[in-house]
This record gives C-alpha cells, sequence and structure tokens, in this order.
C-alpha cells in the first residue's frame, strides 16, 4: 500500500470523510477557510522511493484514480508519504544499547497504536535503566526489557496486518468486511479487539499468577484525603497499595517501596506491588514469600 497524506485548499464538491472506491480509500477531513487534510490509501503497489518528496500533482492525481473522477486541490502544505511496511527488530537490547519506538518496531498506523506502543517501550524501559545506573533490580532486571515488550509489538504488526487485508479495496472483500462487522456487534468481540487496539489487555509474565497487568487509575481514599492511583506513580516510584489492612505486609515492605494505605470502590486486589511504568509485580493472594521474591526480582 501507498499512503499520501497532505493540507490542501480542495474543491467544494468534494464530501468530507472516509471513502473506500474498488481502487483504494480517499479521507477527507474539511477544515477552516476551504481547506482540508486528504490522504490516500492506493492499494496498487508500494511507494517506489519512500523518500521522495510528494508534489501537488501526485497527490491530486492519485486521489482523482481513487475517486473515480478529478478531485481538483490547490494550496498544498506538509505534504507526505507512508507505507504498510511491518518491521521489527529482532533484539530490543545489544549490550548498551537498546531500541524503543519507532527504532523498533514500524507499521501501518491503524488505531495510533505506534504512539502507545511507543510509549509503553520508554515507560517500561525508563525505570529499569533508572534502577540499573542506581544498582538496583535483579540481575535480569534490563533483560525483562525485550521479553517483556517485544511480544507486544509482534502482536501489533500482526493485527495491523489484519486490517491491512480488511481495508483492500476489492470488492470480492466484501463478505469478510460484513461478516467482521457483525462479530463487532458482539460484547466480547468489542472487549477483545478494544483490549488489543489499546494495549491495556497486555499482560506481562512477572511469575506470579494473576499479576503483570497494568493497575487501573484508582481513586483512593487515604488518611491523608482522595488520590488516583496514576497520581501515586507520577515520581517514577514503585509503590505498594494496601487496600486491605495487611499490617503483616505492610512491615513487611515498607522499608524498601513507599506504602500507600487506603479504601477504594473500584475493583482491585487488597493489595498490590505496582512497578514505576504502573503494572502490578505481585497481588494479594499470592502470599508473602511471593512479594518477598518479587521485591528482590525488581527493586532489591
Amino acid at each position: 500500500m501507498a499512503a499520501l497524506m497532505g493540507e490542501v485548499r480542495l474543491a467544494p464538491d468534494v464530501p468530507g470523510g472516509w471513502h473506500r472506491t474498488p481502487r483504494g480509500w480517499l479521507l477527507v477531513w474539511p477544515g477552516a477557510g476551504g481547506r482540508a487534510r486528504v490522504t490516500t490509501y492506493d492499494f496498487r503497489a508500494p511507494h517506489p522511493d519512500r523518500e521522495a518528496p510528494v508534489t501537488l500533482e501526485e497527490l491530486r492525481e492519485t486521489a482523482s484514480y481513487i475517486a473515480g473522477f478529478p478531485v481538483g486541490m490547490s494550496h498544498p502544505r506538509t505534504l507526505t508519504r507512508y507505507g504498510d511496511a511491518a518491521l521489527q527488530a529482532a533484539a530490543y537490547r545489544k549490550g548498551r544499547v537498546f531500541v524503543a519506538g519507532d527504532a523498533a518496531h514500524v507499521h501501518f498506523p491503524w488505531g495510533g497504536q505506534g504512539l502507545n506502543t511507543g510509549l509503553e517501550d520508554a515507560m517500561n524501559l525508563g525505570w529499569k535503566l533508572a534502577y540499573a545506573l542506581a544498582g538496583r533490580g535483579g540481575p535480569g532486571l534490563l533483560d525483562s526489557y525485550h521479553a517483556e515488550r517485544h511480544p507486544v509489538a509482534a502482536r501489533v504488526l500482526w493485527n495491523v496486518r489484519a486490517q491491512n487485508a480488511l481495508a483492500a479495496p476489492d470488492p470480492a472483500l466484501d463478505p469478510l468486511r460484513e461478516l467482521f462487522a457483525s462479530l463487532m456487534e458482539l460484547d466480547q468481540v468489542n472487549v477483545y479487539l478494544s483490549g488489543m487496539i489499546s494495549g491495556l489487555d497486555t499482560v506481562y509474565d512477572v511469575g506470579v499468577p494473576g499479576a503483570g497487568r497494568m493497575v487501573p487509575d484508582l481513586a483512593v481514599k487515604t488518611a491523608a484525603g482522595e488520590v488516583r492511583v496514576a497520581e501515586l506513580l507520577q515520581q517514577g516510584q514503585p509503590l505498594f497499595l494496601d487496600l486491605g489492612g495487611h499490617d503483616d505486609l505492610v512491615e513487611l515492605v515498607a522499608e524498601r517501596v513507599p506504602v500507600v494505605r487506603g479504601v477504594t470502590s473500584g475493583e482491585a486486589p487488597s493489595a498490590v506491588l505496582v512497578r514505576p511504568d504502573g503494572y502490578s509485580a505481585w497481588t494479594a493472594g499470592a502470599g508473602a514469600a511471593a512479594l518477598e521474591e518479587a521485591l528482590t526480582r525488581w527493586f532489591l
């Protein structure tokens, strides 16, 4: 696929919205003063030169080809091109070199997943680098970056390829699109797809059953007032959140990680050890021995 995008002054007879034809997709976002952002998805072939500057004539010709009628446009700004290459680094770490974001994975931007995935890469790696530089964390701390984040991006590339296939303009694929659309009327399917596209269903293997998920941004009522989990993590530190009066566990962790005690009306375990990136490293029910192991593995 070859995609072009730019802001232009567009002829008034071109409607806004997403338009699929047997030749591709024409996307039009009308703006102020007769200007619009125009994007084309051309499925004939990739760009012969991905670095070549985009011209107004190229965008006009491609939009007209896809639409099936002449698309008038002028006064271009911010013209660019991109494609559907799906690439991922084989390793996210080699010695002292780490890759994240676009350096680690490239794909077509369905759902804006590259932004979320890249930010999660940075959050995962950042606190681990800080701990390693401070001489904290277990021996496998930095290697856990690749182990945790590589499968996440691989799944993104997989679902993006599926979306590319569904977007192919060939009318022969209409029954597949219709079937998929009917499946999306089911709540279970929407929960699955939304969790996958947003990344909120990501689960890391942290060695503790029930842990490894992102902790919800709960509102916690403490002795000092109400505070949200996201606020508690702003200092880039781990957190032991006691929501069930676990005096014995608080005594175990108090000198190693900050402790917050309170209650919440949200759904949450009665105690959870939260990593600086917002993912749980241990939850109540796994036991004190597993908590000790988690503290040693991640934070020493």
